[in-house]
């Protein structure tokens, strides 16, 4: 997950160094932004989604067999 945040980041900061030496649009550097966000959301989403289960694991772990 690191990587895709990452990724996405480094990806998002070399579109605003395109849009700064005006060789994209800004409507394309905002379209890339927007889609960096989104891609942020969704890793995070993801993490929680880890984190509980990892939780419900470990739980299960601790409780003893029946």
């Amino acid at each position: 997950m690191k990587a895709i945040s990452k990724g996405s980041s480094e990806r998002s900061a070399k579109f605003k160094e395109l849009y700064a030496l005006s060789v994209i649009s800004r409507q394309e550097y905002e379209k890339a932004t927007t889609s960096a966000a989104e891609v942020q959301v969704r890793v995070d989403e993801v993490r929680k989604q880890i984190a509980t289960t990892e939780s419900t694991i470990a739980e299960a772990r601790r409780q003893p067999a029946a």
